[in-house]
């Protein structure tokens, strides 16, 4: 502020223009696990997961379920031929988890299914009749 009341009062009758550039930081967290390589940057993988939680909570934000259901129910059957995805199990809590009680869920299926979880028709836990 005092070099500009000097100036002003060096050359009173002159305008002055100034320009000031402001250099804004983000400082971010470092939400993986993963160790970040010797140069500091990280992986897309490494990226993409930091990302996750903030992607799902807009998704559910956004009505979608559908990551409910995937995560619900995600196949840990190693005998199941759709196992690592997602099945319906058509079994009684207690019951052995057998591949022939394995049913796969086609991503037109979990969309249907999202959407009557919208419409209140049915849960994440339980699809409806249709």
């Amino acid at each position: 502020m005092n070099i500009l009341q000097s100036w002003h009062q060096k050359w009173p009758k002159k305008s002055l223009s100034v320009r000031i550039i402001l250099y804004l930081t983000e400082k971010k967290e470092e939400v993986s696990s993963q160790p970040v390589t010797q140069q500091g940057r990280r992986t897309a993988t490494q990226q993409q997961l930091a990302a996750l939680p903030n992607i799902l909570s807009t998704e559910q934000a956004a009505g979608n379920t559908m990551p409910a259901i995937a995560d619900k129910w995600s196949c840990s059957n190693r005998s199941c031929r759709n196992y690592g995805f997602t099945c319906w199990q058509d079994r009684f809590p207690d019951t052995p988890d057998l591949a022939t009680n394995h049913y796969p869920i086609p991503g037109e299926l979990m969309r249907l299914w999202s959407k009557e979880i919208q419409d209140q028709y049915s849960t994440a836990a339980q699809p409806s009749s249709s």
